[in-house]
């Protein structure tokens, strides 16, 4: 039975990627620490914590596209909010080559691996902070969660380093934004709740992860303020696409 679950597996991802998907799959099994895929679509390889919860992200935004949404022809610039280890800039670049991507992602090891699978790319610009409405800085409360699920809180004395989209659009001189994508663990609760008017004119889509699992109010924070605007929305696995009119 193992054997053949093995090769269901191989078959799997062979259908999924072509030989890539094959050799993704035996570097899997394989007990390596650090895998680097050659993934068919991809212009560089795809590095990966093994046995890790870049797995899982892995499975969610490249084997099954979490993130495809309806998109129009191009894309400009995109804002990854959350980036984790960059897998979603990295597959909007597989999407619109020329697009100017500013990720941003707070925690050191993540953003190392960022760095490390953006840096091929041209246009990709990685800020190491955490989102958050304004300029401060933010302590992590349960040191011993998952390196894509932890949890902050605004604390002067914390050692995380924030960046507010409004500093984001100021910094770089924005007058447009295509796509903004959000998962920043809870954080999407303040951003809301202090208005989105700044940047909601410029945007043209927004997809977000909410966290109420985390942290109560989440949902509630976001659609008070979203419905002061005209927008439509669509889902996807845990994603939520809304497009403003």
């Amino acid at each position: 039975m193992k054997i053949l679950n093995t090769l269901n597996e191989y078959f799997y991802h062979f259908r999924k990627f072509g030989k890539s998907g094959i050799n993704y799959y035996s570097q899997l099994t394989s007990g390596k620490e650090i895998i680097e895929a050659k993934i068919r679509g991809f212009e560089h390889p795809i590095f990966l914590r093994n046995k890790t919860s870049d797995i899982a992200t892995f499975d969610q935004v490249i084997k099954h596209k979490e993130y495809k949404f309806n998109y129009w022809r191009g894309a400009d610039v995109i804002l990854d909010l959350g980036a984790n280890i960059g897998l979603a800039s990295i597959y909007y670049k597989s999407l619109f080559p020329n697009a100017t991507i500013i990720a941003v992602e707070p925690d050191e090891s993540n953003y190392e691996l960022l760095v490390k699978n953006t840096e091929r790319y041209k246009n990709i610009i990685c800020i190491k902070a955490g989102v958050w409405h304004k300029p401060t800085r933010l302590k992590i409360i349960d040191e011993n969660a998952s390196k894509w699920s932890f949890i902050t809180l605004e604390d002067p004395s914390g050692n995380i380093e924030t960046i507010s989209i409004e500093q984001i659009i100021s910094s770089y001189s924005l007058t447009k934004i295509d796509i903004i994508k959000m998962d920043i663990e809870s954080a999407e609760k303040e951003v809301f709740e202090a208005g989105i008017s700044k940047w909601s004119g410029i945007t043209k889509m927004l997809i977000l992860e909410l966290h109420d699992r985390y942290k109560p109010g989440c949902s509630k924070a976001v659609f008070t303020e979203l419905v002061k605007y005209n927008f439509s929305t669509t889902f996807r696995g845990e994603n939520i696409c809304v497009v403003f009119d």
